[in-house]
């Protein structure tokens, strides 16, 4: 999950709110109605803007996207599989965020669908670049997320 400083610590979240991600996930899977995950939160950098775009807004800059989608998947995803006991393939991976977290998880899934199967994307940044993102998700003719 995309800007992992907000989802389980107060004293680490974004205006002291965490997203308690933590603690939903214990009570869905202690009922029943969700399997065990493994989430791991990454925390964003002063380059958010430029890491959780896909392209270039002509008023905001940004657009290296790519990148932060390549460490995820060159570099982090390996590490993450080799020390847990995870699930691979792209049913069982995901990414989720929200707002430009939100807009980086829709087109990573896109960029690296062979990677991710699952996405959450809360609130996403459609505005970005004119609706760029939804303009390649209509010509995108591989499979779609869950």
């Amino acid at each position: 999950m995309h800007d992992g400083q907000n989802l389980f610590d107060p004293w680490e979240a974004a205006f002291g709110v965490e997203w308690e991600v933590d603690e939903t996930l214990d009570r869905l899977t202690a009922a029943g109605l969700v399997e065990e995950h493994i989430v791991v939160g990454v925390h964003n950098t002063a380059e958010r803007v430029g890491d959780y775009t896909p392209d270039a807004d002509p008023e905001y800059g940004g657009g290296n996207g790519d990148l932060y989608i390549a460490l995820l998947v060159d570099v982090l995803k390996p590490i993450v599989d080799s020390r847990f006991r995870t699930l691979c393939g792209r049913r069982n991976t995901g990414l989720a965020g929200s707002s430009l977290g939100g807009l980086i998880t829709l087109h990573a899934v896109l960029a690296a669908g062979d990677t991710f199967g699952r996405l959450g994307s809360v609130s996403p940044s459609l505005w970005w670049n004119g609706g760029s993102v939804l303009r390649a998700f209509e010509s995108h003719s591989g499979p779609l997320p869950a």
